[in-house]
Parts: C-alpha cells; sequence; structure tokens
C-alpha cells in the first residue's frame, strides 16, 4: 500500500512518464509529460 511506480508508457517514438500509485481504493495515475527514453535493445527491446 503507498508503492510508487514511475514507467514510460506508449511507443518507441513517442511516450509518457507516469506516476503510478496503490492505494486502498485501487490505482492512482499521474502523468508527468511527454519523454523518450533510449530505445530497448535485446530479447526484451523494441524491433
Amino acid at each position: 500500500m503507498g508503492g510508487l511506480l514511475v514507467v514510460p508508457v506508449g511507443d518507441q517514438s513517442q511516450q509518457e512518464l507516469q506516476i503510478v500509485q496503490r492505494t486502498q481504493w485501487g490505482t492512482h495515475t499521474q502523468s508527468l509529460g511527454r519523454c523518450v527514453f533510449v530505445p530497448l535493445i535485446g530479447e526484451g527491446g523494441w524491433r
């Protein structure tokens, strides 16, 4: 309860940084704005 997850959401060209917080009523998501992370490589990366 109360834990935070900071995660980029989107595809390779356009992403949004979000904070997801677990509460007693479920989850609360907050957007921190657009971002671009370096491309993921390897088995779990972008194709």
